[in-house]
């Protein structure tokens, strides 16, 4: 996988942390992962395939529970919004091979507001909305 410029930071902060034995030892146990960073703190959850089925249902339960136990909030970009880093391995993946990494922003007010817009003009169907 080719990775942009911020699929590489996300990589490497993940790479150079104490979570990355964990998450090696989950997937040599052949369970998928989900691995979630904040801003100086993250959260894995591992389990068979079917468990986790949908790892960004699975990404934000993990961030909503990091930030409730640490009361540490999640970074603000500049574009103001809230964002954390993910990372997902299927359980048959190498830890240095992930089938995702993405960096993902929080929605607000402005986006019910952009909702109702592309909903209105038949275009959710081209976000995956409707």
């Amino acid at each position: 996988m080719k990775l942009t410029g911020q699929q590489k930071a996300v990589w490497n902060d993940f790479a150079n942390s104490s979570d990355l034995q964990d998450v090696t030892e989950s997937l040599t146990q052949g369970l998928a992962v989900v691995h979630v960073l904040g801003d100086g703190y993250s959260a894995t959850a591992s389990g068979c395939d079917t468990e986790m089925a949908n790892p960004h249902l699975v990404a934000m339960r993990l961030q909503e529970a990091m930030v409730q136990q640490t009361g540490v909030p999640l970074p603000v970009a500049s574009d103001g919004r809230r964002r954390f880093a993910m990372l997902v391995w299927k359980a048959n993946d190498a830890v240095d091979a992930p089938s995702e990494i993405a960096t993902v922003a929080l929605g607000d007010d402005r986006d019910r507001e952009m909702l109702a817009v592309a909903q209105a003009t038949g275009r959710a169907r081209c976000i995956g909305i409707a």
